[in-house]
C-alpha cells in the first residue's frame, strides 16, 4: 500500500532537506551568536542618555542577520537543490506518494523561506525583545516596538526574495553558472543602481534593485521617515519581483525536468 504525502508533510520534508545542509546549520549558529551580541549591546544602549540609538542599532542588526546569515542559508540551501533531489531519487519518491510538481515546488520554496526566516526574523525578534525590555527606562518603548515590527516585516520580505532568487539561480544549475545568474539577479542591479536609478522616474530611483526595495520599504515605515506613497511603491516593486522570481523558479524546475526527459 502506497502512503500518500499531504502538502503539509511534503513541506516538512522539504524543510528537513534544507536543515541537513552543513552550511545552513553553520549559518544558524552564527545567527544565534549575532542575536546574543545584539541583545547584550541593546542593554548597554539603554544607558546612553535620554534617547538611546535603538532604531539605528536594530536596522544594523537586521542587515547583519539578513545579508550575513540569511544569505548563507539561502545560498547553501538552494545550491543544486532541484538537481540533487532528482539525482538522489527524492522527486521520484515524492511522485510515488502523490506529490505533484506544483506541490513539490511550493514545499521546496516554502521550506527554504522558513529556513532563512529563522535567523533573520527570529534574530530580529530576540534583539527586539531585549530592546523593548530595557527601552522603558529611556521612554523609548513605543518607538522600539514599531522598529521591531518594521524589522520583522523586513526580515519576512527579505526571506522570500532571497529564497526565490537563490532557487532561480542555483536550484537547477551547476555552481559556476548558478552564481553568475545569482550575480545578475541580486548583486549586479545593486552595483549599478546609482546609474540605473537615473533611467527611471525619480520616485522609483531607489527601487531598481532588490536590496534597494527592501531598504526603501524599511525607511518608509520607520517613525520619523514614514512616507505612504513611497511605501506603496516599495510594496508594488517587492510583490512584482516576487511574482517574476516565482515564475523563474518554476521555469528552472521545468527546464530540469525537460532535460531529464531527453
Amino acid at each position: 500500500m502506497t502512503i500518500l504525502f499531504s502538502s503539509k508533510a511534503a513541506f516538512s520534508f522539504a524543510l528537513h532537506l534544507v536543515k541537513t545542509r552543513f552550511v545552513v546549520k553553520l549559518a544558524w549558529g552564527l545567527a544565534a551568536l549575532t542575536a546574543l551580541a545584539g541583545m547584550a549591546i541593546a542593554v548597554v544602549l539603554a544607558h546612553e542618555g535620554e534617547k538611546p540609538p535603538f532604531l539605528p542599532w536594530l536596522s544594523l542588526m537586521e542587515d547583519a542577520l539578513a545579508y550575513g546569515t540569511g544569505v548563507l542559508v539561502a545560498f547553501g540551501g538552494a545550491a543544486q537543490a532541484f538537481r540533487r533531489d532528482r539525482d538522489e531519487g527524492i522527486r521520484d519518491f515524492l511522485r510515488l506518494r502523490g506529490v505533484k510538481t506544483s506541490d513539490y515546488l511550493f514545499a521546496r520554496t516554502g521550506g527554504l523561506i522558513v529556513a532563512v526566516a529563522l535567523p533573520t526574523v527570529g534574530g530580529t525578534l530576540a534583539i527586539g525583545l531585549a530592546s523593548m525590555l530595557v527601552a522603558h527606562r529611556a521612554a523609548a518603548l513605543p518607538e522600539v516596538v514599531r522598529g521591531v515590527a518594521v524589522g520583522v516585516l523586513f526580515g519576512l520580505a527579505f526571506s522570500v526574495l532571497v529564497s526565490l532568487v537563490s532557487l532561480a539561480a542555483l536550484g537547477a544549475r551547476n555552481r559556476a553558472g548558478g552564481y553568475l545568474v545569482l550575480l545578475a539577479l541580486f548583486g549586479l542591479p545593486e552595483m549599478l543602481s546609482s546609474f540605473t536609478g537615473t533611467l527611471v522616474p525619480r520616485a522609483w530611483a531607489g527601487l531598481v534593485s532588490l536590496p534597494g526595495m527592501l531598504t526603501t520599504m524599511r525607511v518608509a515605515l520607520l517613525p520619523g521617515t514614514f512616507d505612504g506613497p513611497l511605501l506603496v511603491r516599495a510594496f508594488a516593486a517587492i510583490f512584482g519581483s516576487m511574482l517574476v522570481l516565482g515564475l523563474l523558479v518554476r521555469a528552472e524546475l521545468l527546464r530540469l525536468d525537460a532535460e531529464q526527459a531527453k
